[in-house]
């Protein structure tokens, strides 16, 4: 039998994406409304019992954009991410699909699989060679760090040394060591102790280096972060599964809040990028400038180097980036809420060194590294 002729709501579609020299179909139409990409249209009244309809808002465009980008074989989430991120009206229940397939994580559940969240951690862990950690270092990381000590800076200045008062674990940490804790963590957030933290930290660092950061993981001065709680039970830290905070993250987000996370994400890579290349260009011109100081800065906080290093590392895609959006989220939502729960903490300091897409899902303007460090240094102590 012969195809049903577009309605006239469809044919408002397809006349306006041929008008952006793009050419789709009706049956196009129809498989992107049966996978979720695009909304139905919108039913309309009429007199004398008739009806008709007309494109959801925003439909025209999103199907000029799926007539552009959307290809036989691609993932309909990794299109939904895509088209959502570029400010299209993709259907809500779509997008958060999207979204919690990003953080469901390729993990065992503890209890189906009859083991604990150890015994599982473990079995992924004697699965990895036992390299040095620095098999974990971005090749392009070591040869700025490997620079930098050629140009004569040092990794551990006394101003720095006296803040750190040296590792409480000389073991070495191995990829085995850090896919035990990933994956313990993952399986069960309580696992996150101070201690492993921070010998993930101290294994990230150039070798010698002063990391202040993670001296206050190692001997903790008041409570310890995993201590934290409300009198409702939330933690700063997750307890149980990690990705049952993530999915309630997307489900308590809104579609703006969850936009947010995806440019913050973005930008993540782009700011550890643009910090790479700009530190190699001081130490090429020998014009040490803000960029060092970020690098050096980063190092000493520990889990910012991190960051970079993670950033560094990642290929970018729709479901990566996604996963990363939720998680920085996470840590936004996690902050404030820290901020109210001990609100007598020089938080001010804290966030005067963040990233800047961490203080913008704060709600907060970033400022230059030096202005920071001027700010820490006049800070008031009391």
């Amino acid at each position: 039998m012969p195809r049903k002729p577009p309605s006239p709501a469809d044919q408002a579609l397809i006349d306006y994406a041929r008008k952006q020299e793009v050419v789709v179909t009706n049956t196009q139409l129809e498989h992107w409304r049966r996978v979720g990409l695009l909304p139905a249209n919108t039913p309309m009244r009429q007199g004398f019992g008739g009806s008709s309809s007309q494109p959801a808002y925003g439909a025209a465009d999103l199907v000029t954009w799926l007539g552009r980008h959307a290809r036989r074989g691609q993932r309909t989430h990794d299109v939904a991410l895509r088209a959502f991120a570029d400010g299209h009206t993709v259907p809500e229940p779509t997008v958060r699909a999207a979204f919690l397939s990003a953080v469901a994580l390729a993990l065992p559940d503890p209890v189906a699989g009859g083991e604990d969240a150890g015994d599982l951690a473990q079995d992924a862990a004697t699965r990895l060679p036992g390299r040095d950690a620095t098999a974990l270092i971005p090749r392009r990381i070591r040869r700025i760090d490997a620079r930098i000590k050629a140009a004569g800076i040092s990794f551990a200045p006394a101003e720095l040394l006296s803040f750190d008062k040296g590792p409480a674990l000389a073991e070495p940490f191995t990829p085995a060591d850090f896919q035990l804790m990933a994956t313990t963590v993952a399986l069960d957030g309580s696992e996150l102790n101070g201690t492993g933290m921070a010998a993930l930290v101290r294994s990230m660092s150039p070798a010698g280096a002063a990391v202040p950061g993670a001296s206050m993981l190692e001997f903790p001065d008041g409570v310890q972060a995993t201590e934290l709680a409300d009198e409702a039970g939330n933690t700063l830290l997750p307890t149980g599964d990690v990705r049952a905070e993530l999915r309630r993250v997307v489900e308590e987000s809104t579609l703006e809040r969850l936009r947010a996370g995806w440019m913050a994400a973005v930008e993540r890579r782009s700011w550890a990028l643009n910090l790479c290349d700009t530190v190699e260009v001081e130490l090429a011109t020998g014009t040490l400038g803000d960029a060092v100081l970020q690098w050096m800065i980063a190092t000493a906080f520990g889990p910012m180097r991190m960051e970079i290093q993670s950033a560094v590392h990642e290929k970018p895609t729709p479901h990566g980036t996604a996963c990363t959006a939720v998680m920085l989220l996470w840590q936004a939502r996690q902050l404030t809420w820290l901020q109210e729960v001990e609100p007598d903490g020089l938080y001010h300091l804290f966030f005067a060194l963040l990233p800047p897409y961490v203080l913008r899902l704060l709600g907060l303007e970033p400022i230059g590294i030096a202005d920071a460090l001027e700010a820490i240094a006049t800070a008031d102590p009391a």
